[in-house]
């Protein structure tokens, strides 16, 4: 590998408190479950040998304590960045897709078709999250 490559890995967070509900949570603040907690601590385990340098996580506790996790073995605290948030879901965020396919069949149906360019209230694609993250962190 170039000695001037940056490798990157990029993790999701553990599971959430309600995650069977198979709920839109985006920009809701929802804990970590026990069991995401222990998914956390199994990736930090994986990671240990690995030489981590910085950890960047979203302002959601979600991604925090995620983060908070497996940069503990490392020594890290993680760095806040808020536009790591997952895709807002504006009037979605805490239904089900069986509640928006009832209230929105239309809409549901062409954000199904088209997840992460279909843009619900306030929300951003994914692509340009990205994009606009990976440009704030970086600088």
């Amino acid at each position: 590998m170039d000695a001037r490559a940056t490798l990157i890995y990029l993790l999701r967070h553990g599971e959430v408190m309600g995650a069977q509900t198979r709920r839109f949570i985006g920009h809701l603040d929802v804990a970590l479950s026990p069991r995401g907690e222990s998914q956390s601590r199994i990736q930090a385990a994986r990671l240990g040998q690995v030489p981590l340098t910085a950890i960047y996580t979203s302002d959601l506790s979600r991604a925090r304590v995620t983060g908070t996790i497996i940069g503990a073995a490392h020594g890290l605290v993680p760095t806040v960045v808020p536009a790591l948030r997952e895709m807002d879901m504006g009037r979605w965020d805490g239904l089900t897709g069986a509640e928006i396919a009832e209230r929105e069949p239309q809409a549901f149906e062409k954000w199904m078709a088209q997840i992460g360019e279909f843009s619900v209230a306030r929300s951003v694609c994914p692509s340009r999250a990205c994009s606009r993250s990976a440009r704030t962190t970086l600088r």
